[in-house]
């Protein structure tokens, strides 16, 4: 049987622009899913495994106005898309963060539970 390892639970995105911005380019990206540690993304770039990232995330919703920055580190690429964990998160980020993950779940009382009180990212 599988066993969940995630610490934080994957949401859905939709109607949601990501565009990430590395050494060789920005490069207009789909975010398939996100959580509180990290994103999965379809993305044309070719990143490599270890690779920092700033991430940058505007809505095409009434979520936020100002776009999200987060740094991230690549930790998997696939045939379908790239996943990427952040790191270094401050805390006004962190909290855009949890907005966003509470606007797009279908559960919010779920994933406001896997809230910490202050970020370990």
């Amino acid at each position: 049987m599988f066993e969940e390892r995630r610490a934080y639970k994957r949401i859905p995105m939709k109607d949601v622009t990501f565009t990430c911005h590395v050494l060789a380019g920005d490069y207009l990206c789909k975010v398939v899913c996100l959580s509180l540690s990290g994103t999965y993304l379809e993305c044309p770039a070719k990143l490599t495994v270890g690779e920092l990232c700033e991430v940058i995330i505007t809505s095409n919703g009434p979520i936020f106005d100002e776009p999200l920055s987060l740094s991230a580190k690549v930790v998997r690429v696939d045939e379908e898309g790239t996943a990427m964990e952040f790191c270094n998160t401050v805390d006004k980020d962190y909290t855009t963060l949890q907005t966003i993950l509470l606007y797009h779940s279908a559960e919010p009382h779920i994933i406001a539970a896997e809230f910490p009180t202050t970020p370990h990212l």
